[in-house]
């Protein structure tokens, strides 16, 4: 029987080369097993449904955390924004409490301000739990709680150092008034030896309970007890002296000079002597005064007196008394004689001046008061006595206190107008009063005046205590006066130069004559001064008058005769 040759099938493991598969490899395709391959398509599946999810889950819970924390950042700014208005709030009660000009805190001062810290305490502690119950959440009222102890611990120190500094300050204040209270009182009492002890006793305690607060020392301390000490010693030696206490002082003195300052034994002992010196003289002088008898009769016992700084001193205490019962007399004798003229001013007659006062009058004053009261009764003012008029205007530019001094109403009421004796009358009053400016002011016309006229006098070869020279001066600064009311303004020394000069020209022959002589005056010539309008001839007369007119200056005949003197003494 034939033979059939069988052959083995042979699967090559790799692909056939160049050749392309057209679809993905599958289990199957590859030999494993259907249930397997599908086993392992379910897995497959599952693991990628799998990672979906995880993916969105995680997506989700991220999205959830975002949400969360920007919840928890909206809350923690909301508790932030509210713990930040509560401590706005309380800064601001700290600032007007605390800080206020008139109404804080810090504003007060001494026993005003020793209450504060507990006051403040309480305040404090008040504002804060009302800021505290006002907070929505409990995060918000423990973050405050930090916020609220420590601006409660600021206040607190702030408010506590400033009841501390014035503490000080009132302890140093009243441990310096109880000081000077020691030395006033002790000195006060200095004829009571008792009371000076407790009273120095009763300081020196003080300073013991109270300088240690104020950081003093215990050698400080000694020191300032020891000042204490010597102040008061001191004190009550000059308070016995001035009560011409002379040997108290001395007993005072050596029974506590060595609780004296060493810088002060000097002073005290020179101030020993001379309170001695000064009771034996005020003791001599007034027995000396008591015996009555003329200055000099006086001041010869004085110099009797073999102690040579006591006769000094009693020498100037008898001077002294005398110069002031002369100023008593002095303002005695003005009110008197004030008191006379105004009753003559009031009633015109000398028989309603009291007897009493008629009968201290002197002769010289009886006839003033008469001739003044003449004066009334006919209606017009006093004539101005030129020489008395000089006399006291010299004195007041010589020497002006003695001027200060003068009974004006006894040698010039009726002497002088009006108002020549209310012009010293107010030179006096101003030199009385010291002031110098007002003298000075009113002094400045009448001394530019006669220095102006002094150096003419000299020159020109005038008389110059007559009658006739009076007249002239007072003429010369009359028209000065008139000028410059005319002018608005001072004239310079040159121009009243100028105005003495006119005065003084002589016109020789009849006023129409254009020769003149400067400073001579023959029988027939006349001087400017005693020109009168008669003088001038009609015609120039009306043309002065026109011009004055013209220039708006008053027409009188002040102003006429000057203007006339000037134009001739421009022909010349």
């Amino acid at each position: 029987m034939p033979v059939v040759r069988s052959y083995a099938r042979q699967v090559a493991p790799a692909p056939i080369p160049s050749v392309r598969r057209s679809a993905a490899s599958t289990p199957a395709a590859e030999g494993v097993p259907l249930e397997q391959a599908n086993a392992n398509v379910g897995r497959a599946i599952a693991g990628v449904v799998g990672v979906g999810v995880d993916l969105a889950l995680n997506a989700y819970g991220q999205q959830q955390r975002e949400q969360q924390r920007q919840r928890d950042e909206a809350t923690r700014q909301a508790d932030q924004l509210a713990v930040l208005a509560a401590d706005n709030e309380l800064s601001t009660w700290e600032r007007d409490r605390l800080y206020d000009p008139e109404k804080g805190a810090l504003s007060q001062k001494g026993p005003a301000a020793f209450g504060l810290p507990e006051q403040i305490d309480g305040e404090f502690a008040q504002k804060a739990a009302d800021l505290t119950d006002r907070l929505g959440t409990q995060t918000q009222r423990a973050m405050f709680a930090r916020v609220k102890y420590e601006r409660g611990q600021s206040v607190a120190l702030t408010v506590r150092r400033h009841v501390d500094q014035e503490i000080q300050s009132y302890t140093g204040n009243e441990l310096k008034a109880k000081i000077d209270n020691t030395v006033d009182e002790a000195t006060r009492n200095a004829l009571d030896p008792r009371m000076v002890r407790d009273t120095l006793t009763s300081g020196e305690a003080t300073l013991r309970a109270f300088a240690p607060r104020l950081g003093v020392g215990p050698e400080q301390l000694k020191e300032q007890i020891g000042a204490l000490r010597s102040t008061v010693h001191v004190g009550v030696i000059n308070r016995l002296l001035s009560e011409q206490q002379g040997q108290a002082a001395k007993v005072y003195f050596e029974e506590t000079k060595g609780e004296i300052a060493a810088d002060q034994i000097d002073n005290v002992q020179n101030a020993l002597r001379e309170g001695t010196v000064r009771q034996a003289a005020q003791k001599a002088a007034d027995g000396i005064l008591a015996a009555g008898g003329t200055l000099t009769e006086q001041r010869d016992k004085a110099k009797a007196i073999t102690d040579p700084d006591v006769r000094d001193q009693t020498l100037s205490y008898i001077e002294h008394e005398s110069i002031v019962q002369d100023k008593a007399d002095q303002d005695a004798k003005e009110a008197q004689s004030r008191s006379v003229y105004d009753i003559l001013d009031k009633t015109g007659s000398v028989r309603n001046i009291p007897a009493p006062v008629w009968a201290q009058m002197g002769g010289g004053e009886r006839s003033a008061a008469r001739s003044y009261a003449k004066s009334l009764a006919e209606g017009t003012d006093v004539k101005t006595d030129l020489k008395a008029y000089y006399g006291l205007l010299q004195t007041a530019m010589d020497d002006p206190e003695a001027f200060s001094r003068l009974n004006l109403y006894e040698l010039g009421r009726s002497k002088l107008s009006k108002s020549d004796f209310e012009q010293f009358a107010g030179i006096q009053l101003s030199i009385r009063n010291k002031d110098r400016t007002k003298t000075d002011e009113q002094l400045s016309g009448p001394s530019t005046f006669t220095q102006i006229w002094n150096d003419t006098v000299k020159h020109a070869g005038i008389k110059d205590d007559t009658e006739a020279s009076y007249q002239l001066r007072r003429r010369f600064e009359q028209t000065v006066e008139t000028e410059q009311r005319v002018r608005g303004k001072k004239l310079d020394n040159v121009e009243q130069q100028q105005i003495l000069d006119r005065l003084l020209l002589s016109v020789p022959g009849s006023a129409s004559s254009s020769w003149l002589k400067p400073w001579t005056w023959g029988t027939d010539d006349k001087r400017g001064m005693d020109l009168t309008l008669d003088d001038i001839p009609q015609d120039q007369r009306q043309q002065i008058v026109d011009a004055l007119r013209r220039g708006g200056q008053p027409v009188t005949e002040s102003t006429i005769l000057d203007t006339y003197l000037r134009s001739l003494a421009r022909k010349k």
